[in-house]
């Protein structure tokens, strides 16, 4: 059922922003399984013929270039007129966590740089609360500085360094960093929390994408029910 809901989450987003992908010319794509079905739909309805393509991970860029596409990572440019993702978790506020994939560094770029962002999910990830407790938050991290970042993240709640499950040692990011999963009660103000804890010597980025990077999410739910939260 879940991927079922994935899908619809997805295919409801392409069509509620149809004209608008198709006079877009950079085209932020995220990352997850979820946003897989999206880029699926764009190949069957071949709309990414003449865009720039602009990723945040490799696994998206691997993905697109299989199908013959070709894409970008963030470095590649400065602004992006649209871009899609995922989410781990969404509260009342539009607060949202993102990041299990280990991407949120390109993510948050490309957030920071999208004239408009879209964001899709499922039922699970939606926090009925204003405040963000359901999942941890990705804390990105130069690999030197790991323990003095877990030391210094103690005070705020239970840091934990995530380990690969493919490999031996720690996961390791696109961009040769690691990742540590913050366990936090409540996060009742994520712009405040996510600056205070990019304030510590050696982290890179966080997973929190407060409200003023959300402009729209489309969640499913079962029974073939589309909620859209908007912003705008």
């Amino acid at each position: 059922m879940y991927e079922y809901l994935k899908k619809l989450s997805s295919i409801y987003a392409l069509r509620m922003f149809m004209d608008k992908i198709r006079d877009s010319k950079i085209l932020g794509i995220g990352t997850g399984s979820t946003i897989k079905y999206f880029i699926d739909e764009l190949i069957r309805l071949d709309m990414l013929k003449d865009k720039k393509v602009v990723v945040s991970s490799y696994a998206t860029l691997n993905y697109l270039r299989k199908h013959g596409i070709d894409a970008y990572t963030p470095i590649n440019c400065d602004y992006v007129d649209i871009y899609v993702d995922g989410l781990d978790e969404i509260n009342s506020n539009m607060d949202i966590i993102k990041g299990r994939g280990a991407a949120l560094l390109w993510e948050k770029q490309l957030a920071i740089r999208s004239k408009l962002r879209i964001y899709v999910a499922d039922y699970t990830k939606v926090n009925p609360e204003p405040y963000l407790y359901m999942k941890p938050v990705p804390i990105e991290v130069v690999p030197n500085t790991a323990y003095y970042v877990i030391e210094k993240l103690a005070i705020l709640g239970k840091p934990v360094l995530r380990m690969g499950k493919m490999k031996d040692g720690p996961i390791i990011t696109d961009n040769g960093d690691f990742i540590i999963d913050l366990i936090y009660e409540k996060i009742q103000d994520a712009r405040r929390v996510d600056e205070e804890i990019k304030k510590i010597n050696g982290v890179v980025e966080t997973g929190l994408f407060p409200n003023n990077l959300v402009d729209y999410v489309i969640v499913s739910y079962p029974g073939n029910i589309i909620r859209v939260y908007s912003r705008r």
